[in-house]
């Protein structure tokens, strides 16, 4: 389970780090306009809170091996790894850029990497 835990706090971690880093960066930007700023400072507080949950549950019950927890955390890293994914296709943003890419895709493997390895350990009960 401690491969598992790992991989899940370091997907959330690289969320975090992303929101505070890319994200927090588009607020105060001048090309975009007000509402724009909003909604990335939204983002930012939004997966920062999230991940910390998911974190949190990680640490917490998942590693007390409570199934329910995996749940939890699977809902929870749907909706926070999972935006980036479903935003692209619908706005194209980032699309010619590797960074963003490179950085969602390592927070997508770390998640259903350890998110897989957390449910085959609980199924070893």
């Amino acid at each position: 389970m401690r491969l598992a835990l790992t991989l899940l706090c370091l997907a959330f971690a690289a969320a975090i780090a992303t929101a505070l880093g890319p994200t927090l960066g588009h607020v105060g930007e001048t090309e975009w306009p007000v509402h724009a700023q909003f909604h990335a400072l939204r983002e930012v507080f939004l997966a920062s809170f999230f991940s910390t949950v998911g974190v949190a549950l990680c640490l917490g019950p998942l590693r007390k091996r409570r199934p329910w927890a995996w749940w939890a955390v699977l809902i929870v890293g749907v909706g926070v790894v999972g935006g980036f994914w479903l935003g692209v296709p619908f706005t194209g943003v980032g699309m010619a850029e590797v960074g963003p890419w490179v950085n969602h895709g390592l927070q997508l493997v770390l998640f259903a990497s350890g998110i897989v390895l957390a449910r085959r350990e609980l199924g070893r009960r």
